[in-house]
């Protein structure tokens, strides 16, 4: 990068050229700021599969309409064994359905051979805790199970925990160190119990990427954010 340095004289000398140079830099940086707001700023519809699609658009406005759709799907447990009656969550790997349990049940990872429709093995995961466990994800190389029931909005513990998979196929599992992910919700400030009175519960999450979504159950409002 060049300096341009300019002694009081040469202002003075030249001060007409430098009133045009500046004119011309605002004018420029506005056009510039305007094509930045085109390209950047067009809104719409960016699925391909929705009806009202919009090729030129590169932010999705969630304006996006679907048709109705028909899914044909397929029952791969029923019914299901007592067991696994508290189930909360599941993903699918390695050929089987790992399926976790909801509060009160313990840290314990189940296995469903779906060939043979069967539990084929129940693993106790003694390095975790399972004060509510709500969802499993995965993605390539880890599965994530996401410890942030929090029903009475009280929880200053809320945790994920990381697991590799190839440790959840060692003869001994149970002895996984995961790696814990805590969080909390920027907007929460208020940790007195509240249950089932505030919107500060979370029940499912995804990995995508290098990131964790969370989808919160808003007990007030309804709805849901995503963190």
């Amino acid at each position: 990068m060049k300096l341009l340095c300019l002694t009081t004289n040469g202002l003075q000398k030249n001060s007409r050229y430098l009133y045009e140079m500046a004119l011309v830099k605002q004018y420029t940086l506005f056009i510039f700021l305007l094509f930045q707001c085109i390209v950047y700023g067009q809104v719409g519809c960016t699925d391909p599969l929705a009806q009202n699609f919009d090729p030129s658009a590169n932010t999705n406005d969630g304006s996006c309409l679907y048709g109705q759709t028909i899914i044909s799907s397929e029952l791969l447990i029923d019914p299901m064994p007592m067991s696994l009656f508290e189930q909360s969550g599941m993903i699918k790997f390695n050929d089987r359905l790992w399926i976790h349990l909801d509060s009160g049940n313990g840290e314990k990872l189940f296995t469903w051979d779906i060939e043979n429709e069967q539990i084929d093995q129940e693993l106790n995961l003694q390095n975790m805790t399972n004060i509510d466990w709500e969802d499993i994800a995965q993605d390539e190389t880890h599965i994530y199970i996401g410890d942030f029931g929090n029903n009475a909005g009280n929880r200053t513990d809320l945790r994920i925990y990381k697991i590799v998979k190839s440790d959840l196929l060692d003869s001994e599992p149970q002895e996984i160190e995961p790696q814990i992910i805590e969080f909390s919700y920027p907007e929460q400030t208020d940790f007195t119990d509240q249950t089932l009175a505030h919107d500060y519960d979370c029940e499912a999450m995804i990995v995508r990427g290098d990131d964790i979504l969370l989808f919160t159950k808003q007990w007030v409002t309804a709805g849901t954010d995503i963190y």
